[in-house]
């Protein structure tokens, strides 16, 4: 046993003595970050904390004087920040290397060698860091990581097997956490076991804990109707922008930032109801009117020619019933926007829906610039037709056709018509012709419009993805990204765009303003399957997710959406949603399972590509230390080189240029002490020649000021080998 004791203490030293390098790196848990600040010592000034590195660095270089520091607090962004880098032009033939003395001449070539051998060193040195991409992330709880595995390779009892699984569908409460992987996912997991609600009352009202599907799926429900739909929110379109008259949360409470996560959810719940064959069923939808929205009112014109009397609000006083509606001329409506950006979440499928798939299908040609919405005068069946023109502020808007409408048949959608501004009058049209069981409700909003969009323009409340269609739209403000890989700040036009409901009164997108506090009849299993086709794991649950629809009379389609937003990842659903994160054993890797809901085997398989990842990661980081070594020893080589060099090239200039003096005893200048500079020195001595300032200074051998004797007889025994004069 004492031997055994031994051992194990000999092979934590050596590990110890291996990992020392590291330093507190290696032993830190979770990502690495990289700060966007002024200076390191200045952490006020900090903007951001990224895991990317590129994320940051697009940060910092749109922040004037702001860099990238590693979590040392070296600078890794710009590289010129800790090192300039050599550009000055070197070469020989700068100096006039023939009338230099040999000194000169012998330093300055030496100089110019150590120079540019010191820059090939930076160069090679450089160039092999940066082939890292930045610091190699460690990961950490290496010691724990490692016991655990060698307990499983002697046979020991493997981790404890988790006896309770807790699913949280909808992603509730997965506050961030970045300090340890899948941290946001634990949260989440935390709040699905119950841990986050202390009212025993709200945890009885929201299933608390979540030990099944059936129990996440309905107490979420109830959560998301509590927090949002029962309190003004009550379409996709209000969960994003808060604008309902009747709202009882604060204007800035949204579920997304995404200022096109309505939009791209109205094709998916659209697509739920066109594959089960329920788009005839009566369906409500929820549409916002604004106090102030610009070009809401247009002039219509009676049959007699004169315009119909105005009420107060600028809307028509009284529609006229049956077939003699007015009609209007054509009135401008402003400057256009950018047609719909591309889908960014998972799109409908456009084949199966029938809808366009891209800015270019969703507008003709002819819409760019100023351009003449057609009229449909005819009620439409053919699905595939339906959104191929939709109305943008800006374009010409065609005299509204009344002609369709019938005050008997139609008198309850004449009735909604008559709550809307006559700039919505057309689409709606359109689409109760193609509809009649559909219906539209008119919500005031709770501020005027320019109020309204002047609050969205906050700072990170509304984001959009960087694309390059986004970018043509005018919709993006910069490349700062805010969240994800490529989610940056919104321009005004583009939340005038996304806001406007006139933009979206088309099949699809009407369904962002789809009521979601009804489970509406023409909502089916089939179409809750629809929204999960293509992921096995939420197949399997689309009955339970359908009951819990039921069970608390919200909208199935609203729901499934949420969890194929949330928790989908390609054919599976994610590790909280299933149930396998263990907050007692958190994932080992993002996405991954807790150790204890894998077998024997699982574990240890799965403990070993952690182990061989962090010693890959060990040997990486070792060796970045030792290249970043070289690198620095490079550059201070490099910069006491330029010193030298500069230095020997500046006394060659002041040599050639008459300010420095000769060589010690070269009077005559030829590059040696020869028995003419004995002659010269005689000469002047006797009086018999005048040396020059240079020269007596040169002259000057023993340093006592003046040319003398002594100089003489130091010369002469020089010449004889007697002595050396330097």
């Amino acid at each position: 046993m004492r031997v055994r004791r031994k051992r194990a203490f000999a092979l934590i030293l050596l590990i110890t003595l291996l990992l020392a390098p590291l330093g507190e790196l290696g032993a830190t848990a979770g990502p690495y970050y990289y700060r966007v600040r002024l200076s390191w010592a200045d952490a006020a000034s900090q903007k951001g904390a990224f895991v990317i590195l590129q994320n940051a660095i697009n940060m910092a270089s749109s922040l004037p004087g702001y860099k990238v520091f590693d979590e040392e607090g070296r600078v890794v962004w710009p590289e010129e920040a800790t090192e300039p880098p050599e550009t000055t032009p070197i070469s020989p033939e700068d100096i006039d290397l023939s009338r230099l003395t040999p000194a000169l001449r012998d330093e300055y070539h030496a100089a110019l060698t150590a120079l540019t051998a010191a820059r090939e060193a930076v160069t090679t040195a450089d160039n092999k860091l940066r082939s890292y991409g930045g610091v190699p992330v460690l990961p950490g709880d290496y010691y724990e990581k490692r016991e655990w595995l060698d307990r499983l390779n002697a046979g020991g009892t493997p981790i404890q097997a988790a006896t309770v699984r807790y699913h949280n569908l909808y992603n509730i409460g997965t506050t961030p956490d970045t300090s340890r992987v899948d941290g946001a996912r634990i949260n989440g997991t935390v709040f699905a076991m119950g841990e986050k609600v202390s009212d025993p009352a709200l945890r009885e009202r929201y299933r608390l804990p979540w030990t099944s599907y059936e129990r996440a799926a309905t107490g979420g429900a109830i959560y998301i109707r509590e927090r949002f739909i029962d309190r003004g929110q009550d379409t996709n379109y209000f969960q994003k922008f808060n604008v309902a008259h009747d709202s009882q949360t604060p204007l800035w409470h949204q579920y997304m930032q995404g200022i096109q996560a309505p939009w791209s959810e109205s094709r998916r719940l659209y697509a739920a109801y066109a594959n089960s064959n329920t788009l005839s069923g009566e369906i409500f939808f929820e549409i916002p009117v604004f106090p102030g929205l610009p070009n809401a009112d247009l002039p219509q014109r009676a049959p007699g020619g004169g315009a119909a009397a105005e009420g107060e609000d600028g809307t028509a006083a009284e529609m006229p019933t049956g077939s003699e509606f007015p009609s209007g001329e054509t009135e401008a409506l402003g400057e256009e926007p950018a047609a719909t950006i591309t889908e960014a979440a998972e799109p409908a499928d456009p084949e199966a829906t029938g809808t366009p798939d891209s800015p270019a299908e969703a507008l003709s040609p002819e819409t760019s610039g100023v351009a003449v919405r057609s009229v449909r005068s005819q009620p439409q069946t053919d699905e595939s037709t339906m959104g191929e023109t939709e109305l943008f502020p800006g374009q010409l808007l065609s005299p509204v056709d009344y002609s369709q409408l019938d005050a008997a048949r139609d008198a309850v959608f004449i009735g909604e018509l008559q709550q809307f501004p006559t700039s919505y009058h057309e689409a709606l049209i359109a689409l109760h012709l193609s509809y009649p069981q559909w219906r539209f409700i008119a919500v005031p909003a709770r501020d005027t419009w320019d109020n309204i969009v002047l609050e969205q323009m906050t700072p990170r409340r509304n984001l959009i993805e960087d694309t390059p269609d986004n970018n043509a739209a005018g919709f993006v403000a910069n490349h700062v990204v805010e969240d994800g890989s490529n989610f940056v700040q919104v321009t005004r036009k583009a939340v005038e765009y996304y806001m406007d409901p006139r933009n979206f009164l088309t099949v699809p997108y009407i369904f962002m303003f789809e009521r979601l506090s009804t489970l509406s009849p023409a909502q089916t299993l089939a179409g809750v399957q629809k929204i999960f086709e293509g992921n096995s794991d939420m197949l399997a649950i689309a009955q339970i997710v359908f009951d819990a629809a039921r069970a608390t009379n919200t909208s199935a389609y609203m729901l499934a959406g949420r969890i194929r937003i949330e928790v989908s990842e390609g054919t599976r659903m994610a590790n909280n949603a299933r149930g396998t994160i263990d907050v007692r054993y958190p994932p080992l890797r993002p996405g991954a399972d807790s150790l204890s809901f894998m077998s024997r085997e699982q574990q240890i398989a799965a403990l070993s590509a952690y182990i061989n990842g962090y010693e890959t990661a060990r040997l990486r980081y070792e060796q970045y230390q030792t290249d970043l070594a070289t690198l620095q020893t490079a550059r201070s080589a490099l910069a006491a080189a330029r010193t030298r060099y500069d230095q020997a090239k500046a006394a060659a200039e002041a040599y050639l240029g008459g300010s420095l003096p000769l060589d010690p005893g070269d009077l005559d200048g030829n590059g040696r002490v020869t028995t003419t500079d004995l002659l010269l020195l005689r000469q002047a001595l006797l009086g018999l020649r005048t040396l020059t300032d240079a020269q007596c200074r040169a002259a000057d051998l023993d340093g006592n000021g003046r040319v003398s004797t002594t100089d003489l007889l130091i010369m002469r025994q020089a010449l004889l080998g007697l002595r050396r004069l330097y």
